[in-house]
């Protein structure tokens, strides 16, 4: 619903992103460095962001550019511990539209590209999808809800937010947790955008 914030769970099946790594604990470029930039008229603002995680925000809004998918206007804010993001790896809130990611450790195997792909996601369709179209999504997925405090693949907005994440993420970016087939996967996008995915390869099953 429109009035919970949105999170990702640690827990989820680990996606992958055919990019360098970018650890998130590595020195600012700057002290409380805030980064603009204005993608499709919607200005993104990143707070201490290093050079490495300016890029990798810059790399995830041209996939949602290319896409065709708004981003709301949104401030991102790093962290160098999960304290900042709930005990989470990123964290959506629609209030203010703030977006929180943050570092679990270079070795964890959720990447930061993937985590920011999902929880972009979900500014994405907390700004542009109604009551009704997160009802049909719901539905068409076979969920009860589209948000609820139980497991999170059960959740109508976790499954949208990883399904846009491997739409756009690219030819890498499975998600096989939900489903690892590209035709359902496919189908569940159109649901939620009304147009085919830029990707429909799920690449190799993990």
């Amino acid at each position: 619903p429109a009035d919970v914030a949105a999170m990702s769970n640690a827990a989820r099946l680990a996606t992958s992103i055919a990019i360098v790594p970018l650890a998130l604990s590595a020195q600012p470029a700057a002290a409380d460095q805030e980064h603009v930039r204005d993608p499709l008229s919607h200005e993104v603002t990143e707070v201490n962001a290093t050079t490495a995680q300016q890029a990798l925000v810059d790399w995830a809004l041209d996939r949602y550019e290319a896409a065709g998918l708004p981003i709301p206007s949104i401030t991102i804010t790093f962290h160098a511990n999960i304290d900042g993001c709930h005990d989470y790896l990123g964290y959506y809130d629609p209030t203010p539209k703030t977006l929180d990611m943050c570092n679990r450790g270079q070795h964890y195997k959720i990447t930061p590209a993937s985590t920011l792909l999902h929880e972009l996601a979900h500014a994405w369709s907390f700004e542009h999808m109604t009551s009704e179209d997160r009802d049909e999504f719901t539905e068409h997925q076979g969920l009860d809800h589209w948000h609820h405090d139980g497991i999170w693949w059960h959740m109508g907005q976790e499954q949208a937010a990883e399904i846009i994440a491997w739409a756009i993420g690219g030819e890498d970016f499975t998600s096989v947790y939900i489903s690892d087939d590209c035709d359902e996967l496919s189908a569940a996008y159109v649901v939620m955008t009304g147009v085919e995915p830029p990707q429909q390869d799920c690449g190799p099953a993990s």
